[in-house]
């Protein structure tokens, strides 16, 4: 990865629109869920472009699923509860597809180590056909 600045798309309204019919997650649900602002979803955004620009780093940043002719991924990222003062260890963790040609990000999923550590088998694989259909529509 480079050092260009990333845009992150935090729009929940809008995500939930363009990835309902391949996405294994609801963003809509997540953030209500959670309980989580306007303000606290510009901070997220910032803590994953950071953490995009810095690029993946123990367990941080992993990327889960690499397409290495497309230059498309999606990774988890943690960031931390800012209105909690919760670390990254025991903050959201947010699954991102990245875009790295284009250098933007799309917000698909955030959790809490409380609800699980990791996604499921069955989440990853409909990640990989998301990135497929992303791709194709792309046109990469």
């Amino acid at each position: 990865m480079d050092s260009h600045i990333y845009k992150v798309l935090i729009d929940v309204p809008k995500l939930y629109e363009i990835f309902k019919e391949d996405s294994p997650f609801n963003i809509l649900k997540d953030v209500k869920d959670l309980e989580i602002t306007e303000d606290e979803l510009e901070i997220l955004g910032k803590n994953i472009v950071d953490e995009l620009i810095i690029g993946p780093h123990s367990k941080t940043y992993v990327i889960l699923h690499w397409d290495d002719k497309h230059l498309v991924n999606y990774s988890k990222i943690r960031c931390p509860i800012e209105s909690s003062n919760k670390g990254k260890s025991s903050g959201y963790r947010c699954i991102v597809l990245v875009d790295n040609k284009e250098h933007i990000a799309y917000l698909l999923h955030i959790y809490t180590h409380k609800e699980k550590d990791n996604i499921s088998n069955k989440e990853n694989n409909q990640l990989h056909k998301l990135v497929e259909e992303y791709i194709k529509a792309k046109n990469y």
